[in-house]
């Protein structure tokens, strides 16, 4: 059976600001829409996630939601992660490796800049960093 991860970058969120800590730090008017946006690349690329696992972070746990609320995947099947904020490569790829595998198509949204080296270890080749709201497959 072939599976399929989709590497999610969180969308643009709002820059730091005093008393709100990073792990509250919300998506912006631009990333909401890229986020919606994103969806809609899936649904035309017939890519519908079978699990979607994030970050805690409100901006990772915003994006997931308007990816899944877009695409038609129930918000309440979105498993929130904690070891995907702040940390290593190896703590994403052990969630990688985590996932169900009878599930065809997983995705997992984080944080630059980790997901970028996560992705560049699984394609075996340096790429470039990801954008906010991008999508690897």
């Amino acid at each position: 059976m072939n599976r399929t991860l989709l590497l999610v970058r969180h969308a643009q969120a709002l820059n730091a600001t005093p008393g709100i800590s990073d792990l509250e730090r919300q998506l912006s008017e631009r990333g909401k829409r890229d986020a919606v946006d994103a969806g809609m690349r899936l649904i035309k690329k017939e890519l519908y996630p079978s699990g979607i696992v994030t970050s805690h972070s409100v901006r990772t746990t915003s994006t997931a939601r308007l990816i899944a609320s877009t695409i038609g995947f129930p918000e309440t099947s979105i498993l929130q992660e904690p070891k995907l904020y702040n940390t290593a490569e190896e703590d994403y790829l052990d969630v990688i490796r985590e996932f169900n595998s009878t599930s065809i198509v997983q995705m997992l949204v984080g944080h630059n800049f980790t997901i970028s080296h996560v992705l560049q270890r699984l394609v075996g080749l340096r790429t470039q960093e990801m954008a906010t709201c991008a999508v690897a497959v």
